[in-house]
Order: structure tokens, then C-alpha cells, then sequence
């Protein structure tokens, strides 16, 4: 691509990101080294990335690693590993995760509240964690 005069764009390097996960951690390292600064797209899409593929702890590294950085998580980005840590069983992370997240002024979203309320009603959540999300 760019051996034939293109240059890519942070929208070129977040496809990459969202499509080839084993590979998008190298790439989003090397971002700042190409003349292109990771912003909280790029890292909720390698959290994502993370998370999909089971890596909750190397998501959770990330996200540190983007407030040390100075780039503000977002409400996508907590919700993104709220859910993750749901579906892996760890509420306690999920708890502390809900509070920070409300403590930075966002809410949960439509499908960390719905996947909340199938939990609460297959018996996997207590209703007391319901009260966290409001």
C-alpha cells in the first residue's frame, strides 16, 4: 500500500485492527512509530478484539494502558469489557468496572443492560446487581 504512494489513515488501520486481532496488538504499537496516533476507536476495537477471543486480561492491561497514555476511555470502551466480564463469570470486575464507569459520568448501554436483565432472569445475577446499572 504504501510502496504505491498510499498512505494509510487511522480509518484504514482501525479495518486492519477490527479484522486480524492475533496481529492488530503489533500493529496498534506500532501506530505512533507511522505518523498515526491511536485514539479510544482504535482501542475499543482491539479490546473488543481481546475480548472476543477470550484475552480479558491483556484487554484489561489496554485499558489502563489508555488512561496512562491520556486517551479517555469512553462509554463503549466500559461497556465493551463490562460485558466481557460478565459473560466470563467475574461480576466482581464487572461491579467495580459499572462503578467507575458511572463515576465518569456514563451509563450502560442497551446491550450490557439487556444481557444484565437475561442473567438476572436465568438466575446468574442477583437482582441487587440490576440496582449498579441505574
Amino acid at each position: 500500500m504504501v510502496s504505491e504512494g498510499a498512505h494509510p489513515d487511522i480509518v484504514t488501520y482501525k479495518i486492519l485492527l477490527d479484522g486480524k486481532v492475533n496481529d492488530a496488538w503489533d500493529l496498534l504499537c506500532s501506530l505512533p512509530l507511522r505518523g498515526v496516533k491511536p485514539n479510544v476507536i482504535t482501542h475499543n476495537i482491539m479490546i473488543g478484539g481481546l475480548c472476543k477471543k477470550g484475552s480479558l486480561s491483556k484487554a484489561d492491561m489496554l485499558f489502563r494502558k489508555m488512561g496512562e497514555d491520556g486517551i479517555a476511555p469512553d462509554d463503549c470502551t466500559y461497556n465493551i469489557l463490562i460485558r466481557a466480564h460478565l459473560r466470563g463469570g467475574e461480576l466482581t470486575t464487572s461491579a467495580e468496572l459499572i462503578e467507575e464507569m458511572k463515576s465518569c459520568g456514563f451509563s450502560a448501554d442497551a446491550s450490557t443492560v439487556k444481557m444484565v436483565m437475561d442473567m438476572l432472569s436465568s438466575r446468574e445475577l442477583d437482582k441487587s446487581f440490576l440496582n449498579m446499572l441505574s
